[in-house]
Formats: C-alpha cells, structure tokens, sequence
C-alpha cells in the first residue's frame, strides 16, 4: 500500500538514528526501573550471580516492567503524538498512511508488538528486531516490515519536510 498522504518520507539515517536514540533512552529507562521497582520495592535480586528466567518471579517481574517501560517510551508517544524521544530529536514523526495523522492506540500497540515482541524468544529473540530494523533501511520505499503492516510511515516532520 502507498501512503495515500502526500509526505516526504524520513531520511534513513535519521530513522536509524532515532532508533538507536530510543533504545538508549529505553535502557536507562529500564536499568532505572529494573534497580529500584524490581530490585528495591518488590524484593527482587536485579544483581543476581544467576541467570534470570522468565518463568521465574524474578523473571517474570522483569519482562513486565520491560513491557511497561517499552510502552511508556514507544507506543504511548507513537499513538498520541507520532514522536517517541528519538523521533522528536532527530525531527521525525510517524503517522497513519491513511490519514497524516497520528496512528493511534491499535496501530501503535501493533507496530509495537512488531518491533519488540520478538526479544521474549530464549537466544534468538535479538534477530526479528534486527531484522525488521534492517527492513527499513534496505526496503526501496524506506518503510519497515513493521510500518507496511501496521499501515504506518515514519516523516521528516522538521518545519520544511511537512506537506511537501
């Protein structure tokens, strides 16, 4: 599907460098949360000498506030306003390819899903995301498996992009 909205679709480089942006804020987010929800409040061992499984309490406590932290940083900020911290750095937006406006909640959580579902399999979980991240600078059109899918289109949203 083409976007049916006329936009200037995001440089690639911007793309990828608000997803390292994102990723980086989302770590420290989740190292934080992880440290004083799991560890301080909920009586987990964050500096455990073991490994964590997710079926474990300590793992399963983990995973949800992974979850939470990731919905927090991406698909809240996605659904509202288009922009998670690194698209409103590197002056991004995505939008519905329909309407030019925001995706919102269902297509948002969707997109979510496709970008980061995938880390909950046990030592392959790291190579959807990485694929799907690849998708996007390699596809001609410069949206991702995750956009196409979820009928969405990441812009250049800077004063000059818009409405081109």
């Amino acid at each position: 599907m083409t976007p049916s909205v006329p936009h200037t679709p995001a440089p690639r480089g911007r793309r990828v460098g608000a997803r390292v942006v994102d990723l980086v804020v989302a770590g420290w987010v989740l190292a934080v949360a992880a440290i004083e929800i799991d560890g301080r409040l909920l009586g987990g061992d964050v500096f455990a000498q073991k490994p964590l499984s997710a079926v474990t309490p300590d793992g399963t406590r983990l995973a949800v506030i992974t979850a939470l932290v990731l919905v927090a940083i991406e698909v809240a900020p996605t659904a509202w306003w288009g922009r998670t911290p690194g698209k409103v750095v590197l002056g991004l937006q995505c939008v519905d390819v329909d309407t030019g406006r925001p995706p919102g909640v269902v297509r948002s959580v969707f997109r979510g899903l496709l970008l980061h579902a995938w880390v909950a399999i046990p030592l392959v979980g790291w190579v959807l995301p990485a694929a799907i991240t690849a998708s996007t600078v390699f596809a001609p059109s410069g949206r991702g498996v995750h956009d196409r899918l979820a009928g969405t289109l990441v812009v250049d949203a800077s004063p000059t992009g818009l409405d081109r």
